[in-house]
């Protein structure tokens, strides 16, 4: 048994399957327009399936926008309805010889409902390097039994496949978070925006209970009520000190 090889095209194996979930998880919209999203569409160009990227020049302009032009300008029309019937769910426009799509925003819900598809897409392919990574072991302990392999170079070669196996699952993990983080990045954005406008509100009705207070004081003391004055003059204290420490605090 050729050890390097072996090991070779385990590697191989997993990075197929790495490169899989890179593929799928390119192709799945966020709120940032990048070519990835429409090159894999299959394209039917006079009887014969190709990927668009195959049929001319994608780019992005401002981020949001993606253009699309097309090698053979009489395919313009076509092309445009095979993009409209995938499953992108944005609609083309055509500008000349220029399909444009322009990617909308994503809500709350639908980024939500796409964080779980990465996670189900990520398991999956981390179950795919378990099965390669099983298939490798019982493949190494066979040998082993059989005399073909010593001890000692298949507990080497199992350490070496649990290695390979490691980096592979971690690489999975750090590019299904780089998708999560990409799907919610807006989101969070706006959330922390929306937190500061309520904190704000917040102080602003804070100020306002104040100088309510000192209305009521200045209304205590006109009528000479004494308990309602001593009680006022506690509670703008409170005011007072509450919104010293809240602004040190901050």
């Amino acid at each position: 048994m050729n050890e390097r090889e072996f090991l070779d095209d385990l590697s191989l194996k997993m990075l197929a399957s790495v490169e899989h979930l890179s593929s799928e998880l390119s192709s799945m919209r966020t709120n940032r327009a990048h070519a990835g999203l429409v090159s894999g569409i299959n394209i039917d160009y006079f009887g014969s399936t190709m990927k668009l990227s195959e049929l001319g020049q994608i780019s992005v302009s401002d981020g949001t926008m993606i253009l699309i032009q097309l090698w053979d300008k009489s395919a313009v029309e076509m092309v445009s309805k095979e993009i409209e019937s995938s499953d992108i769910g944005i609609n083309p426009s055509i500008d000349g010889d220029t399909i444009r799509l322009v990617v909308p925003p994503l809500n709350e819900e639908r980024r939500l409902e796409l964080v779980k598809i990465v996670k189900k897409k990520s398991e999956d392919a981390k179950i795919s390097i378990r099965n390669v990574r099983r298939s490798a072991m019982d493949e190494v302990k066979d040998l082993e039994k059989k005399g073909e392999l010593s001890q000692d170079d298949s507990r080497r070669m199992q350490s070496d496949i649990q290695k390979n196996t490691d980096e592979s699952i971690e690489e999975i993990s750090q590019i299904a978070q780089n998708k999560e983080n990409e799907l919610m990045e807006v989101w969070k954005i706006l959330e922390n925006y929306s937190s500061e406008i309520l904190k704000d509100k917040i102080k602003t009705c804070f100020i306002i209970w104040g100088l309510g207070n000192v209305a009521f004081l200045i209304y205590a003391y006109l009528i000479d009520a004494p308990p309602q004055i001593a009680i006022s003059a506690f509670v703008i204290g409170m005011n007072v000190f509450g919104y010293r420490q809240w602004s040190l605090d901050e």
